[in-house]
């Protein structure tokens, strides 16, 4: 199947004027002679976007003939939801409804919230600039076969104790399967961080197409690190 543009940039769950910009910077291969134009080779683009760790349309995944993606960054969050105004009028309230909102089965959701609670209480997940990023302690299956991010826009800052002092206005829930799956993503989620731009993204509590399309941007920028 052949592709253009505008047909590939929806495939990848991306603007068009970000391919454009990769293509403008090499980072996006063209075929030869094709370069007014582009036409794109779904099964080439979907090798090319599992090689670099990008995220694919859900149309592509559920076809047989395309590669299953590996983990990403975006993958997780796309799994856990983004949501705004989650309401808590303390962390232990704040925590209890992000876990609420996550994909953890009913069946595991009691147990799953109370290692979270103990987890916040050994020491914060506040990792400064208004963010937090909960976890639990040990990373199984139980609480989900799929890792996940959870996206938690508050409705008021809370105090996390975080290492700035600044209070908590963003929360990424992050459960993982593994703590291979968990170390990888907490590394992409920390070099997201990392970018003053991207926390003030935040700030403006972006939509979730909006939010999961910068992210998508950034984690390709560290997909040849091995991050």
């Amino acid at each position: 199947m052949k592709m253009d543009i505008r047909q590939a940039a929806a495939f990848l769950s991306l603007p068009v004027k970000t391919l454009e910009r990769w293509i403008a910077q090499g980072f996006l291969p063209i075929p030869a002679g094709t370069s007014s134009s582009p036409i794109f080779d779904k099964s080439w683009l979907a090798n090319w976007a599992k090689s670099k760790n990008l995220s694919i349309s859900q149309t592509c995944q559920d076809d047989p003939a395309c590669p299953a993606p590996a983990h990403n960054l975006v993958q997780a969050m796309r799994r856990g939801g983004v949501f705004k105004d989650v309401d808590g009028g303390t962390v232990d309230e704040a925590l209890t409804q992000a876990a609420s909102l996550s994909p953890v089965t009913s069946d595991h959701l009691q147990a799953f919230t109370q290692q979270l609670l103990e987890r916040e209480r050994l020491c914060s997940t506040g990792q400064g600039k208004g963010v937090a990023i909960p976890h639990v302690r040990s990373q199984t299956g139980d609480a989900g076969a799929e890792a996940s991010i959870t996206t938690c826009f508050l409705k008021e800052p809370l105090d996390f104790n975080a290492i700035d002092g600044k209070p908590v206005t963003t929360l990424f829930l992050l459960i993982s399967p593994s703590v291979d799956v968990h170390l990888r993503l907490l590394s992409r989620l920390a070099f997201c961080l990392r970018d003053d731009s991207f926390v003030e993204f935040l700030n403006q509590r972006p939509t979730p197409e909006d939010l999961l399309g910068k992210v998508q941007e950034l984690e390709a920028k560290v997909a040849d690190s091995g991050l």
